[in-house]
């Protein structure tokens, strides 16, 4: 006896065409409104309802959950749930950035600037719970970058605490509600960061009173960092807000009394202890420590009450060193 089968047949007026690959299931021509396929590309079966096709169900032995990683949506791009393990990580190196939420509150975002230039994060309303036990409690700010990022509060925010983030610190933002949000620094940097060394290379003469020029008789040696010490003309150095131990050792070329000592040119004061030169005798170096709050220009002045010829080639020095900033 002989049997003949067909690869049709219809479910609850659903009319079922078997299997076909994606391609082939969007390839077809002027296809009914009520067909159905299993497609194997996806692995998963299709309906068309006479404009679009719709997914029946997920992925074979994909369990339900989106393959997409944790994004501002509830679902993924496949329309299915999502499943996040880990905090949310938000890196840029740009000159701004603006806080991006919803997130669970036990995977707070992590924030991290890596640029080289300065930075802003924008730290915006907090966004409402969107269901009982997920909302946004804190997040974290890391500055892995070589410049100061500043936290910003948007329109409508209060924003209390700690709003500088320098490199290598990091900083906890709690919000006390939707609008008020609190800064705190957890990681403070507590090693140097600038120094200049500098060597005597010439001679010059200088009256009583005015700057010894280590503009045009010092050579730099060595630098770490270039942006918070900087020389100037006339032998003045400019120091970004910071504190600093500053030192100088000048030598005399004939036996004369030479004394000198450091000057804040900023604010008009002599700063720390006198540094003295007497050639075949003793030579003792000025030192002082300036903690400055804003951008500050100082130099070693003479003050031996004559005019003094200032320079051995490698027999003096001047050293500037960013100490760590004590609270």
């Amino acid at each position: 006896m002989a049997y003949k089968t067909g690869n049709g047949y219809t479910v609850e007026r659903f009319h079922y065409l078997g299997k076909l690959t994606t391609t082939e299931r969007l390839n077809l021509t002027t296809p009914d409104a009520g067909i159905f396929v299993f497609d194997t590309t996806e692995n998963r079966p299709y309906a068309y309802d006479g404009t679009t096709w719709h997914p029946l169900g997920g992925a074979a032995g994909g369990g339900g959950i989106s393959a997409d990683a944790h994004n501002s949506l509830k679902l993924g791009s496949d329309l299915l749930p999502y499943l996040t393990t880990a905090s949310s990580y938000v890196p840029w190196g740009s000159a701004s950035q603006t806080t991006v939420f919803p997130n669970p509150y036990n995977a707070p975002v992590i924030f991290d600037y890596y640029g080289a230039g300065t930075s802003t994060l924008t730290i915006t309303q907090a966004p409402p719970a969107y269901d009982s036990a997920n909302y946004t409690l804190y997040f974290f700010v890391v500055n892995s970058g070589g410049n100061t990022l500043t936290l910003n509060a948007d329109t409508g925010v209060t924003l209390n605490g700690d709003v500088s983030v320098k490199a290598g610190e990091a900083a906890l933002v709690i919000y006390g509600d939707p609008n008020t949000a609190n800064s705190f620094l957890i990681k403070k940097n507590p090693i140097t960061k600038e120094m200049q060394f500098r060597t005597i290379t010439a001679t010059a003469s200088v009256v009583d009173g005015a700057y010894i020029p280590f503009d045009t008789m010092t050579s730099l040696d060595f630098s770490s960092g270039n942006s918070k010490i900087a020389i100037q003309g006339g032998g003045t150095f400019l120091l970004q807000p910071g504190v600093y131990k500053l030192t100088a050792k000048v030598t005399v070329g004939g036996i004369v009394d030479a004394a000198y000592q450091w000057y804040n040119h900023t604010l008009g004061f002599f700063m720390g202890t006198e540094g003295f030169d007497r050639k075949t005798w003793h030579s003792t170096p000025a030192v002082a420590y300036v903690r400055a709050t804003s951008a500050q220009a100082v130099g070693v002045k003479n003050i031996s009450g004559a005019t003094i010829t200032f320079g051995e080639v490698g027999r003096g020095f001047v050293e500037i060193v960013e100490e760590p900033l004590i609270p």
